[in-house]
């Protein structure tokens, strides 16, 4: 987290024109993340933990190992690690993803009882932010289509019928509060909307708008006739549909229209293809 802090500092200043300033931040953050993978990664379990002594690492896999995917400081070996324990049904990949504790932990909780294997929407934007950052858009596509699957699984079948604070990992339960061992604070969409609206817009439709580059990359993935209309753009909208396709091979048939000028790429498969949106006026494309 201090490593993306840091990064983040060095572009504020680079978007003042404070070029001296954001090169310091961001050799901190350089620096930091040497020492992180230098003092943090564990060769043997192939994950980042903490330590209590120079010679000890703290044994439990937690959310906090894919901090480093968001901060931009996971080399590509370590990533496919990481992506192989979100894949693994022996550590986080459970019926609901991604749980705050691996699951082959002693104090791992099927119920999810808070941070000991409950599922929380703030480090699963993480995760899945970071995938993206990381070139491994697929695999945050699919954690979060399970994930949101989840969400809307426990809104119908559980009363009340609502957003929870976090969720039972291995049923579409809310997860069990601390120390009370009671359900979660039901209604709160204050950090669980991030499934159903970021999580949605960026990683399962695959739509990802830069409003400050004035920039929109569109992963197609889904085969389905799907897209978003009215997404806020300055003080105006966006509106991006793709329609149906007989299958993921199947050429992508999109069209845009914004209420400013955007540089567009869309993705499908491995097909690319650029063009510019001009504000008020429609543009389609095939890829």
């Amino acid at each position: 987290q201090m490593a993306l802090s840091f990064r983040m500092l060095g572009r504020l200043h680079a978007a003042r024109g404070r070029q001296a300033r954001a090169a310091h931040w961001e050799q901190r953050a350089c620096e930091l993340g040497r020492l992180i993978n230098d003092e943090l990664w564990c060769a043997r379990t192939a994950f980042y933990h903490d330590r209590t002594t120079p010679q000890n690492f703290v044994t439990p896999k937690t959310a906090a190992g894919f901090w480093p995917l968001l901060a931009g400081i996971c080399p590509p070996a370590r990533t496919a690690a990481l992506v192989a324990h979100l894949r693994n049904p022996r550590t986080f990949n459970r019926p609901m993803p991604v749980p705050a504790l691996a699951a082959d932990d002693i104090n791992y909780d099927p119920r999810g009882v808070y941070w000991n294997g409950g599922v929380w929407a703030p480090t699963n934007y993480m995760i899945t932010r970071g995938l993206q950052l990381a070139g491994q858009g697929d695999e945050a596509h699919r954690i979060a289509v399970k994930y949101v699957d989840g969400l809307v699984k426990t809104f119908e079948q559980c009363t009340p019928h609502t957003l929870w604070e976090c969720y039972a990992p291995e049923s579409f339960q809310p997860g069990l509060a601390a120390y009370t061992l009671k359900s979660v604070k039901p209604d709160f969409v204050g950090w669980t909307g991030i499934g159903p609206i970021a999580m949605l817009i960026e990683n399962i439709l695959g739509i990802d708008l830069d409003l400050p580059a004035k920039r929109l990359v569109w992963d197609v993935r889904l085969t389905e006739k799907h897209g978003i209309e009215n997404l806020g753009v300055g003080t105006g909208t966006l509106n991006a549909m793709c329609a149906r396709r007989a299958s993921a091979n199947a050429p992508a048939c999109i069209e845009l229209r914004a209420d400013a000028d955007l540089a567009v790429e869309i993705r499908c498969g491995s097909r690319r293809k650029r063009a510019r949106l001009r504000a008020g006026k429609p543009l389609a494309l095939s890829v």
